[in-house]
């Protein structure tokens, strides 16, 4: 594609299948493909709900002595922590039956990725750090997506308050991941190998296929099983990928204290003590890690930017953008500041209220949802330690929430 190709497809919004935007014969995304829209990108949440066990383990499986059924097996318990909050529901996301539409493909994420999956990286950890609204769900979303369609051993928790729900209930946990591990990796469970644990309870399992053993775990409901599984999958070589999404939400649910936790969640409070050569770990938080990292020790930490003037613009030509927002751009952007997940935010009050006039439905926006937004902005700045840290947020949110001034709504 020459330039002014590119050009052309930036300023206009092409719509791609999105299995079309890697370079051919690699896993690359093809970088003049950003700002294009995804189209028909599987969603995970309904899928893992439409497959049976038994197409792909058989009727039954034998353990030891044991022989289980996979008749009745449903993978549909691994929904609930594969889909983000309000993700697919959104505007401009689009979705229809088990494909979701209209996912925005910028340019940091692609950079994201082509780093993820280049060999000579040596990058363990990868955080994605920004206050809410700006788009880290669908940047892990669409790398679990990416890895799954590449075979690459991927574990994906894409909503992790969900995962707590039935606490201190250990067994619905342990099924939940485990139906995540099995549904993720179903296209390769073939080529998982034998499972290997370091528990001496588990050594009646040792040496049988992975994909066993993690329905194994699934029908016992063991969260310690998982734990295994967790260490095997991140020894897989020659890379796997560890994704955790609302990283946060583990002190938030948990405690500040991880030595109080129970031993399958403090795993994630301490990834670098856990890593393995072989395992990339991508996380994402709305506030900074809250874990500790030794000294001298290599990450990145990537603050997800607000919307570009370009981008918006692109956003605009969508043919179900209003048309009033786009007559009141000024206000609209003094209330959402390009924040993806505000524009959003306003189009769907907008749908709500659809006899109000523009200026009604700014002021109840600003009302109900900037006051609280202001909030979530401030603490996430108070988190920041280092200076450094927060000039990097300063600048990549354009100073967006510093100094800002009440929009003008008439």
């Amino acid at each position: 594609m020459d330039s002014a190709s590119s050009r052309e497809q930036r300023a206009c919004g092409i719509h791609m299948d999105w299995e079309q935007v890697f370079v051919p014969g690699t896993m690359k995304i093809n970088i003049e493909n950003s700002n294009v829209w995804l189209e028909n990108v599987p969603n995970l949440g309904v899928e893992c709900s439409e497959r049976k066990v038994s197409d792909y383990l058989g009727e039954t499986i034998k353990v030891g002595d044991e022989e289980l059924s996979t008749r009745d097996a449903s993978l549909k318990v691994a929904s609930f922590i594969l889909l983000p909050k309000k993700f697919a529901r959104s505007f401009p996301l689009k979705s229809s039956g088990s494909r979701i539409s209209r996912i925005f493909l910028r340019e940091d994420f692609i950079n994201l990725w082509n780093a993820l999956v280049d060999e000579q990286d040596t990058e363990e950890l990868r955080i994605l750090s920004s206050t809410s609204g700006l788009g880290k769900s669908i940047y892990l979303y669409l790398i679990a997506v990416f890895a799954r369609h590449f075979g690459v051993p991927v574990q994906y928790i894409g909503n992790t308050s969900d995962l707590f729900e039935n606490l201190p209930e250990e067994r619905s946990i342990a099924r939940n991941f485990a139906a995540m591990l099995l549904f993720m990796n179903l296209n390769i469970l073939n080529e998982l190998g034998p499972f290997y644990p370091r528990d001496p309870d588990y050594k009646h399992l040792r040496g049988l296929a992975m994909k066993h053993v993690i329905f194994y775990a699934h029908e016992k409901g063991d969260l310690v099983l998982c734990g295994e599984l967790r260490r095997n999958f991140m020894n897989m070589k020659p890379r796997n990928l560890l994704i955790i999404d609302e990283h946060n939400a583990l002190w938030q649910e948990l405690g500040s204290d991880p030595n109080t936790w129970l031993p399958f969640f403090e795993f994630y409070a301490d990834p670098v003590g856990h890593a393995t050569r072989y395992c990339k770990f991508v996380i994402a938080t709305s506030q900074l890690h809250q874990f500790k990292l030794p000294s001298g020790y290599v990450f990145s930490i990537q603050y997800v930017k607000p919307l570009s003037r370009e981008e918006v613009e692109i956003w605009e030509r969508l043919d179900d953008y209003p048309k009033i927002f786009r007559d009141n751009e000024s206000t609209v952007v003094d209330l959402t500041g390009f924040v993806p997940g505000m524009i959003a935010e306003l189009i769907g009050m907008s749908r709500s209220f659809p006899n109000l006039i523009f200026g009604k439905v700014a002021a109840r926006f600003y009302e109900e949802c900037y006051a609280d937004m202001q909030i979530v902005h401030s603490e996430y700045v108070k988190s920041l330690t280092h200076e450094v840290d927060k000039k990097q947020f300063y600048d990549g949110l354009h100073k967006l929430f510093r100094g800002r001034e009440t929009p003008a709504i008439t």
